[in-house]
């Protein structure tokens, strides 16, 4: 599945078709949601043992953002509110997590769809958008920023740069200091 960026246009309560002449392909890393409003198009593929896991999943979103969230089509939640313009946005937060519905996620890929903003930033970043992942619910908000150590080996499963893979396996140590501190205790999808 292509990852294609679109911007977006008042109004867009829905994600659009993508297909559209001023919808372009490009790295998750490469979108830039400072002072701007598009629509993000990526792929997660899941592995079938995930789905088996009783506790919930979430969809953990790191960058500079307000979002709105859909899985598989169906709408699953945000982060702030997304805004043609800063009167319209109400700004999320850096880090943010969306509880997914049972029985929305299959096995193999998944479409997830973002409606991003950022009007109210004021410091400029080179990748605004850090990390997008699957993995089990926890609310990082009532975390707190302790020194934490994840399960030896954990892996979770992402939207990667690769135009070619659809999704790949991050480590422990390649996730910034900041967000392994809200992740410390998060469960592996795969070992």
């Amino acid at each position: 599945m292509e990852r294609v960026v679109c911007p977006a246009q008042a109004g867009d309560p829905t994600p659009p078709n993508f297909s559209a002449a001023d919808c372009r392909r490009m790295s998750f890393l490469a979108v830039d949601t400072q002072h701007a409003s598009l629509w993000r198009k990526a792929s997660i593929n899941v592995p079938r043992g995930t789905l088996e896991q009783t506790p919930p999943l979430g969809l953990f979103a790191s960058g500079k953002a307000a979002s709105t969230a859909w899985v598989n089509g169906r709408r699953i939640g945000g982060n702030g509110e997304p805004g043609i313009d800063a009167a319209s946005e109400t700004p999320g937060l850096m880090d943010a997590v969306i509880p997914i519905p049972h029985g929305v996620l299959k096995a193999g890929a998944n479409e997830i769809v973002l409606q991003l903003s950022d009007h109210h930033g004021f410091l400029r970043l080179a990748n605004p958008l850090h990390m997008l992942a699957i993995g089990v619910y926890t609310d990082w908000s009532q975390r707190c920023c302790c020194s934490c150590s994840p399960p030896a080996g954990s892996r979770w499963w992402r939207s990667t740069r690769s135009p070619t893979a659809a999704a790949r396996a991050i480590t422990w140590s390649s996730i910034s200091p900041t967000v392994r501190r809200a992740m410390g205790s998060l469960e592996p999808l795969a070992r």
